[in-house]
């Protein structure tokens, strides 16, 4: 049996599979989303880096979201160029 129609054949119900789709955009704005601060593309060199390193916590509804786990388990980081004007939004730390 060729793969395509291995494939077709799944029940994807049945498995409990679940997709989603997660996009991105940089909008022109004057202040960012959830901050004061203004939002603007910066081109010179910054004044320093920030390593933040995925954690799990527990979302709304008191679970911990899956996604989250196995990037956590991965030990992914994410690497910021940050500048003197910096808020804590930005560094994920505003509670």
């Amino acid at each position: 049996m060729s793969k395509q129609k291995q494939t077709s054949a799944l029940d994807y119900k049945k498995l409990g599979f679940k997709s989603g789709l997660e996009l991105h955009a940089q909008l022109i704005t004057e202040h960012k989303l959830f901050c004061p601060c203004k939002a603007e593309l910066r081109t010179d060199d910054p004044d320093g880096h920030y390593i933040r390193r995925f954690r799990p916590v527990l979302g709304e509804l008191g679970e911990y979201d899956r996604a989250m786990l196995i990037e956590f388990e991965k030990g992914h980081t994410i690497h910021y160029e940050v500048y003197k004007q910096l808020c804590t939004y930005e560094l994920d730390e505003t509670e």
